[in-house]
């Protein structure tokens, strides 16, 4: 339905160009899209609440992310009302309600995610081995890994160093 309104907005702009009466703008248009980008913020965060909340878990996911997500959210809403402070006409944010809301969507959510990292769900030993375990082996690990495999249980280092024999025919 979403992706439908998108697609046809603009198509009743150009349709109605030559018409006296200003019904579809382009201006009306972005202010669309924006409420669609508010609405898409919504849908990308509750999933993920929802998750974390049935597993008792934030394992599987990074909370620098969300400390940036929090970051940039406070920063654009700050940037909105110190805009408006200095003009001295607070309609800035009423005037721009997307960005405002997408900065406050972001804010509660990454709250939340936060609360549950740090607080809810923080004593999960699963959560702390695989923060501390790093995302690529470092080569020595790799390294006695692929050779440990190769060494047949029960095998000396006598064996491992000696070469297989070649059978000529």
């Amino acid at each position: 339905g979403i992706l439908m309104v998108c697609a046809a907005y603009p198509v009743l702009i150009w349709a109605t160009r030559n018409s006296s009466k200003d019904t579809f703008n382009w201006l009306d248009f972005l202010y669309v899209l924006s409420f669609v980008k508010i609405g898409i913020s919504l849908i990308k965060y509750i999933p993920q609440v929802i998750l974390n909340f049935r597993r008792r878990s934030t394992v599987g996911w990074s909370i620098w992310n969300i400390l940036l997500d929090f970051t940039g959210g406070v920063l654009s809403d700050l940037q909105l009302v110190l805009d408006c402070a200095d003009m001295n006409d607070f309609s800035g944010i009423t005037g721009n309600p997307a960005k405002f809301g997408l900065g406050f969507v972001s804010i509660i959510f990454d709250i939340i995610f936060m609360v549950q990292h740090y607080c809810l769900y923080s004593g999960s030993s699963e959560s702390m081995n695989e923060q501390q375990e790093p995302l690529i082996p470092s080569l020595e690990d790799s390294y006695e890994r692929n050779n440990h495999d190769m060494i047949p249980s029960g095998a000396s280092h006598e064996q491992e160093e000696r070469q297989p024999e070649t059978i000529m025919v």
